[in-house]
């Protein structure tokens, strides 16, 4: 055993040397200083600064980055629990979705949001993990581009099912579903809007929420809230059980169609009085539920701890303290507790004294070597502490909190309670006068014969069937489940000799019941649903979400597939009939079908960080260094050092000019090197480096091949549309490597296509200066590139701000406050981006722009500023006309704001107010 005591072996020390010089070379100074600021976010969420309602990409982003505001905002929406912190959720949630949906992207706003939300969400689960929280960080300003090369590469790495991008919500897209699902309010262990963030991650469309009572109505009005905040439809349901036939059976009244918290209160106001009996028994259920959850507290602190703590002193800091009822709020408010939430209590409790259990079984176990590399102790007495370290690294490895609850919190003589309701027919009754439906779920929960008895019986009381449960399958046989779609499928068919075959083998119903269940379900069939159950705990369960596998795009969709759980092929074809898809039609899961193993290693264990990741994360100076570097070596050795120096003049400086222009104007004195993206000019020096050897050995065979005399305009202008051509062809190649849209991939094909005529008019004067006929090419397509390029960007641009500046607006019609939010957010807008002045000129007199725009030039068509767009033109003016304005809105900023964050403020509308002052009075016309 005294290898224990060595030093950590060469490779070991190799790796980390390795690891240390990666890391030093990755990222960036400011990305370094915005991960600090995420960790402090992370360690201290309470001390979050309260972010002022201000635009997304207003004045906010001189305090605070759009990745932060998302990562704060999740950490309130998953630290703050309690029901009556529903209105501090639904503000945080706003703000991600606002933030999330005003990046840079326009090609693909929708799946950038999600991917990043996604990525801000991961940053805060790997709160211990300073390299991939960085990566992450890394990966979302990348996102922010909206590229939709890297935007599908992080929804497959992400494993995210792209969405349509048509400007409709993903309500309206028909993707995902789930139609049984749980929040902390029941069985889960997310908040409403924690869930709901996870639906609009997965591309889930729609969801049923499934609750135990409406105790705590704020609760459901904050799932039907945060549904409506991002776009996604959001049905509750209420769940509660039946004693049928001497068995108890789970059921759901699915409420209404409710668009927002005001329909729920007004659903409660108006038929609260007829469900009254049905509210009560869910009262009374909930009270029997917590008497059975104090009966497996009491029960497991009588027999299961002492087991856990056998071995070590009561009391100490390696013993199990006795569990609590009260221990329960720290998880979930105290009303809402299931049984459920027991497994996730005890993880929370055991798990740091298996870690204290662990570390003092290691300095045993080195102890314990150290002396019998003495001869102190005997051998086995060493192989002793060595079992018992191994003993306590398999507890921390397999500790779970679903296993947890199935070992210790499953007998069912503590956890089973009575319900209050025995009468289906009469209950059903009641709850359809309120135009909402009854749902079976899990109905096999006490096999098939028994499911089949109780709906032939009953089809009459029932609406929909839960024909697939993904929590409830693990203890079902497929065969069983396939039965079961088969009887749901007789029933709907109206096939009584089918139901009567089907009965037959055990199934004690009568010939009088299948008949009166077929005549009831030819009118009415019984709706076949499937639902994950998902409460957010287990590891080995797929999670929330259903998918039809034709509305996975075809690039995913096999991989997709590959690496989901697909509902058996008769149940399928059930759920996709009944949504008018075609039979054959598969139906997958989108939860992950395995488990995440979370492994303890030894400390001393590392693992070099891939070559891959290390080259993606490298600091982007020090990249954009090795691009150029790699470009210019072929154009060095093919047209010497002086060309090669032109070559990348004429490259690096189109795309910083072109850069400047489009973000800061026509006037060199407002530019600025942050305008220009170095990512993109050094790939662009790197492929325009390759294009040399390419384009020399064009015109060498171009001049081998050309016929005729090797003068004149003929060939020159074949010679320069040859070289042209083939340039264009590799800026198309490496621009849809590079991610580009296809549109602008083009737009390069032909632009270096158009420049080939001003090359053969000027090849002649450039000739006598022996300029190589490459370079000229290269000169001309960059020159046009410039105009064409440039207008393509700066169109993106004034787009972009465009959009931002008509939702400022919007907001000069709400209450005073927002108001003067809205007009510093325009200031910020007016005095830091020049091309927020042309997207104001187009709001205020609602000019189209864009493709529009030129679409309106062409036709000569005159344009007519709309009544609405006027009025606010003319509010505008009239409020910076007034001097005292500026004092007012002065005083309204020291009134609301700390002192530093004041001065910054003031000092931006003070130096604002004036020039746009004289703007609106120059473009009153």
């Amino acid at each position: 055993m005294s290898e224990l005591n060595e030093k950590p072996s060469v490779r070991s020390r190799f790796i980390t040397a390795y690891n240390t010089l990666v890391n030093a070379l990755s990222f960036n100074p400011a990305l370094r200083k915005t991960w600090r600021a995420l960790v402090s976010e992370i360690r201290h969420p309470e001390h979050g600064e309260e972010t002022p309602p201000s635009h997304p990409n207003g004045f906010i982003k001189m305090f605070r980055k759009r990745r932060l505001t998302i990562a704060e905002s999740y950490l309130t929406i998953a630290t703050y629990l309690d029901s009556d912190k529903y209105r501090e959720r639904l503000h945080a949630l706003t703000l991600i979705t606002e933030q999330a949906f005003h990046s840079k992207a326009l090609a693909m706003p929708l799946n950038t949001a999600r991917v990043q939300i996604a990525l801000m969400k991961e940053a805060v689960k790997y709160r211990d993990d300073r390299r991939r929280q960085m990566e992450l960080l890394r990966d979302f300003s990348v996102s922010s581009f909206g590229q939709p090369l890297a935007i599908r590469r992080y929804l497959t790495e992400l494993n995210l099912v792209e969405v349509p991008e048509t400007g409709k919500q993903l309500k309206d897209l028909g993707m995902g579903f789930d139609t049984h699902v749980h929040d902390n309010a029941s069985y889960g262990r997310k908040t409403p809007s924690q869930l709901i963030i996870d639906a609009f991650i997965k591309g889930i469309s729609e969801i049923t929420i499934g609750y135990n009572s409406v105790s705590h109505p704020e609760i459901i009005e904050e799932a039907l809230e945060a549904g409506a905040i991002m776009g996604i439809t959001v049905h509750i349901g209420i769940e509660y059980s039946v004693r049928t036939d001497g068995k108890r059976f789970h059921y759901m009244f699915l409420l209404p169609p409710l668009r927002n918290a005001s329909g729920f209160k007004a659903f409660m106001k108006k038929y609260g009085a007829s469900i009254r009996v049905f509210l009560d028994g869910l009262e009374e259920i909930r009270k029997r539920r917590m008497r059975s959850i104090e009966r497996l507290i009491a029960h497991f602190n009588k027999t299961f701890r002492a087991e856990i703590n056998e071995g070590y002193p009561e009391g100490s800091m390696y013993a199990l303290p006795p569990l609590s009822v009260n221990d329960i709020q720290a998880l979930v408010p105290m009303d809402h507790a299931t049984r459920m939430h027991l497994g996730e209590l005890l993880y929370h409790k055991l798990t740091p004294v298996l870690f204290r259990r662990r570390e003092l079984r290691l300095a045993q176990r080195r102890l314990a070597a150290a002396e019998e590399s003495r001869g102190e102790i005997p051998v086995w007495e060493s192989q002793k502490a060595e079992e018992r370290y191994q003993e306590a690294v398999r507890a921390c490895q397999s500790i779970l909190p679903e296993q947890l609850r199935l070992t210790y919190f499953s007998n069912p003589a503590l956890s089973e309670y009575a319900t209050v309701f025995n009468d289906l027919p009469r209950l059903s009754a009641q709850l359809r006068q309120t135009g909402g439906l009854v749902k079976i779920l899990h109905p096999l929960e006490h096999g098939f014969s028994a499911a089949m008895r109780m709906l032939v019986r009953y089809a009459s009381s029932i609406d929909s069937v839960e024909v697939y449960n993904m929590y409830d399958r693990e203890n079902r046989e497929i065969a069983e489940i396939m039965q079961f779609a088969k009887c749901i499928r007789l029933m709907n068919a109206g096939d009584a000799e089918g139901l009567r075959a089907l009965a037959a083998d055990g199934v004690a119903v009568s010939d009088k019941d299948i008949d009166a269940c077929v005549r009831h379900c030819r009118a009415r069939p019984i709706i076949p649903r499937c639902g994950s159950d998902s409460t957010g705990r287990s590891t080995v369960i797929p999670g929330m979400g259903f998918i039809f596998e034709n509305r996975i795009p075809a690039r995913q969709r096999s991989a997709f597939i590959k690496a989901h759980a697909t509902l058996p092929p008769p149940v399928a074809r059930l759920i996709a009939e009944n949504r008018g898809m075609p039979p054959d039609t598969a139906v997958v899961s989108m939860g992950k079908t395995f488990a995440e193993v979370h492994k303890h290693e030894d400390e001393n264990t590392v693992h070099a960080i891939p070559p891959k990741r290390a080259w993606r994360y490298l600091n982007p100076a020090l990249k954009n260094i090795i691009f150029a570097a790699a470009g210019f070596i072929p154009a060095y050795f093919f047209i010497g050092p002086v060309f090669a120096c032109v070559w990348f003049v004429i490259t690096g400086g189109r795309n910083a000019i072109v850069d400047s222009i489009s973000s800061r104007g026509y006037s060199p004195k407002a530019w600025n090197i942050k305008s220009i993206n170095f990512d993109n000019l050094a790939q662009s020096l790197f492929f325009t480096g390759f294009s040399v050897p390419l384009l020399s050995f064009v015109k060498l065979q171009f001049d081998h091949l050309w016929p005729l005399a090797d003068s004149g305009m003929l060939y020159q202008a074949v010679k320069f549309f040859t070289l042209c051509t083939i340039n264009g062809a590799y800026l198309f190649t490496h621009n849809m490597l590079r991610g580009f849209e296809p549109t602008t991939a083009r737009m390069n094909f032909f632009r270096s296509v158009l420049a080939s005529p001003l090359a053969a008019i000027f090849a002649p004067a450039l000739d006598i200066v022996h300029i190589p006929s490459v370079v000229q090419a290269k000169f001309w397509s960059d020159f046009v590139a410039a105009f064409i390029e440039g207008s393509r960007k700066l169109m993106t641009i004034v787009d972009i701000r465009t959009r931002n500046i008509r939702e400022v607006l919007a907001r000069f019609t709400a209450d005073s406050e927002m108001r003067n939010i809205a007009l510093i957010d325009l200031m910020y807008f007016f005095y830091t981006d020049p091309r927020s002045r042309t997207a104001l000129n187009n709001a205020l007199i609602d000019r189209p722009h864009g493709l529009k725009a030129l679409a309106a030039f062409f036709t000569r068509r005159a344009h007519k500023p709309s009544e609405a767009s006027g009025q606010t033109r003319d509010m505008l003016t009239a409020w910076f006309d007034e001097p005292l304005n500026l004092v007012r809105i002065t005083e309204c900023i020291l009134a609301t704001y700390d002192r530093a964050t004041a001065h910054t403020l003031i000092d931006l509308v003070s130096s604002a107010f004036p020039e746009m002052q004289e703007w609106l009075r120059q473009h009153r016309e």
